[in-house]
């Protein structure tokens, strides 16, 4: 797919997916979970969400008015730059900044530390020594329609072979060891394209097999042995693509 027509529909579908998880993709917020009490201390950082919506959720911005201002050039993807969009997002900001102040009448120690408006509406605090109860009474402020955990989370897989087991298979007599693994093996990868000058792509020592190569010979090499082109006939490559 031509880098322009794929960049367009990247964003398009980022806002499809973002705007309906904006509003699915949030846990339960804590206030509603079973176990929680007064004497269960809950602290870290929080994101309350107001009630009104984000401004991809808004009816009257129209698209071609206010989100998808998006050009070939772009790498920052959708902006919302009409008049409307702007005055709505002050508004959003304003009405945060007014729940903050009631937050720090229940927790004084709160900080402030990041507000949305594009496809959430909330901002992130830091509520430092907050309980549960002082939770509740955040929940249950104008406006407030949920308050959830931010949880950090980070990868613990960096290497999938002992989870599926491949020195097993490539131990087995019919391979005869890591030496011999995918020998004689074709890989068909379907995706959005690659680039055969890829240093990861190097055909340094390889040789095409008999038959080959296949399709767009252009884009081929000793190791990426066949490649094809698709695209729309009202979307053609430009040059240099």
């Amino acid at each position: 797919m031509p880098f322009r027509a794929s960049l367009i529909v990247t964003w398009f579908l980022t806002l499809a997916l973002l705007i309906p998880l904006s509003i699915g993709w949030l846990p339960t917020p804590v206030a509603a979970q079973q176990g929680i009490t007064s004497e269960t201390p809950v602290t870290g950082r929080w994101l309350v969400r107001l009630s009104a919506p984000p401004l991809a959720q808004v009816p009257n911005l129209q698209p071609g008015r206010a989100m998808l201002a998006v050009d070939a050039t772009s790498t920052s993807g959708p902006r919302f730059t009409s008049n409307q969009a702007l005055q709505y997002r002050q508004t959003l900001q304003q009405q945060q900044m007014a729940l903050f102040a009631s937050i720090q009448q229940v927790l004084p120690a709160a900080q402030l530390q990041r507000s949305y408006q594009t496809v959430f509406n909330g901002i992130s605090v830091a509520l430092p020594g907050a309980d549960a109860q002082a939770i509740q009474r955040i929940d249950a402020l104008p406006n407030v329609i949920g308050v959830y955990p931010d949880h950090q989370y980070e990868p613990h897989l960096y290497g999938s072979i002992p989870l599926i087991n491949a020195e097993t298979l490539w131990n087995n007599p019919s391979i005869g060891g890591v030496a011999n693994a995918g020998a004689g093996m074709k890989i068909a990868v379907i995706d959005s394209g690659i680039m055969v000058d890829n240093p990861f792509l190097n055909p340094e020592g390889y040789a095409y097999p008999e038959g080959y190569p296949l399709g767009e010979t252009d884009f081929t090499t000793p190791k990426v042995i066949a490649a094809r082109i698709y695209v729309r006939p009202d979307a053609p490559p430009i040059p240099g693509e």
